[in-house]
């Protein structure tokens, strides 16, 4: 593996820094609060919305550099946010064509035979994926739905009656829960998964019902060391083979193989250093309470899939990870990164150039519900919503590097030429 000398990073940092003030996504946020006619109601049924998406699926925009935003499939995805925004994340008709659309995929994924070359990646909700390629089917932050408890069931969920608040009693997070998977699908999960990956310990990027399942069934759950803790404390059966992986740095890779899967993992945190000024100079403060985070590289079919979970710490941590792999085999080309994470996304262009999935779109956990509005409409934050992906990433689309992809839907990707 390449080093690169003191000298070499800290030029590094330097250009990257400043590159990353002058290049990147664009971020039209009155796209998702709920401002002008894209969130007037919806004038399609979500029946019509999987009928359009299934004639015009993810691969229809990769490479496209008309004018995206007036494509059938965009139309179709912004008909979901505008589901959203008029009716709320725990409409039943949402919920259902939410598990339809994970029926879809479950049922793809059953039926799909394995790629000899390249990866078919299916998106679920937030963050979560399914990747499918010769070395088996793994999953990344596969998460059911917005159930905030890591020990509880959505139908325990949904059996709490205490609402919580945030923002000094003026917002509530949801808590009653719409969108799920049923018993078969899990089931049905279960079956055919190979390894279970997770970022770190947020409800949105782990379920408790899959862990549990996954574990009474023998599979392999992959997980930092405060996740494992979690289910130990709990007692889970079989919590006490959650694998902690061993972990790279900007100076050692360490390899691990789960069954032919090769990854490799940076530890870190989400949020872990907190910006503060002491005797009048800016620095970081580390935040012990901060919520460990695993960031992979997985290597397969072809492709170096780098997936961050929710690493926000860009200079501390993100930033040397970065600079460590150029041009080394573990390079990634295929990005799965929440959206909002800008920085790493405008220096990972710079860096890789590599294709990027945008995560972390319409988490409803992250939506605020002002609760002085009686018909409490959703305000789009870090939630995000298919509009401001679609239009931040048209650019990448029409250079093929790029793909925004609703719940249930695969796109697949050809193996790399490597050097």
């Amino acid at each position: 593996m390449r080093r690169i000398g003191f000298i070499g990073r800290l030029s590094g940092v330097f250009f990257l820094l400043t590159a990353a003030m002058c290049t990147g996504q664009e971020r039209p946020d009155s796209f998702c609060k709920g401002r002008g006619d894209e969130f007037k109601a919806p004038t399609m049924t979500l029946e019509q919305v999987t009928e359009i998406l299934a004639a015009h699926p993810p691969a229809e925009h990769v490479g496209f550099a008309g004018d995206i935003m007036a494509t059938e499939r965009a139309r179709a995805l912004n008909q979901i946010d505008a589901h959203v925004y008029q009716y709320g994340p725990l409409d039943e008709r949402l919920a259902s064509y939410y598990r339809r659309q994970v029926d879809k995929a479950l049922t793809e994924i059953e039926n799909t035979p394995a790629p000899k070359q390249g990866v078919i990646i299916w998106k679920m909700y937030s963050s979560g994926t399914i990747i499918k390629s010769a070395d088996g089917v793994f999953s990344m932050d596969l998460c059911e739905g917005p159930v905030q408890d890591n020990g509880k069931t959505p139908e325990q969920m949904n059996a709490m009656t205490k609402p919580r608040y945030t923002g000094g009693g003026e917002y509530q997070r949801i808590i009653k829960v719409a969108l799920y998977w049923t018993p078969e699908q899990r089931t049905r999960l279960v079956r055919m998964l190979d390894v279970y990956f997770n970022s770190h310990r947020h409800y949105d990027h782990l379920s408790f019902p899959l862990i549990r399942d996954l574990l009474a069934a023998g599979k392999t759950v992959v997980a930092p060391t405060d996740v494992k803790k979690i289910y130990l404390d709990m007692k889970l059966p079989g919590a006490d083979r959650i694998v902690v992986p061993k972990y790279s740095d900007d100076r050692k890779t360490r390899v691990n193989d789960f069954g032919g899967l090769k990854t490799v993992v940076f530890f870190g945190y989400q949020d872990g250093y907190r910006p503060i000024t002491k005797d009048g100079y800016p620095g970081l403060e580390f935040n012990p309470q901060a919520p460990q985070n695993n960031v992979y590289i997985f290597k397969t079919g072809g492709r170096n899939i780098l997936a961050n979970g929710d690493v926000r710490n860009y200079d501390a941590e993100f930033l040397p990870w970065l600079i460590s792999l150029v041009d080394t085999p573990w390079q990634p080309d295929t990005c799965l990164l929440v959206h909002y994470f800008r920085n790493a996304h405008r220096t990972i262009r710079i860096l890789f150039d590599p294709f990027i999935i945008p995560m972390h779109a319409l988490e409803f956990g992250h939506f605020r519900l002002d609760i002085k509005q009686q018909d409490q409409r959703p305000t789009f934050n870090v939630c995000g919503c298919h509009r401001r992906s679609l239009w931040a990433y048209r650019k990448d689309m029409a250079h093929n590097k790029a793909a925004v992809m609703g719940w249930g839907e695969k796109l697949y990707l050809p193996p790399m030429n490597r050097r």
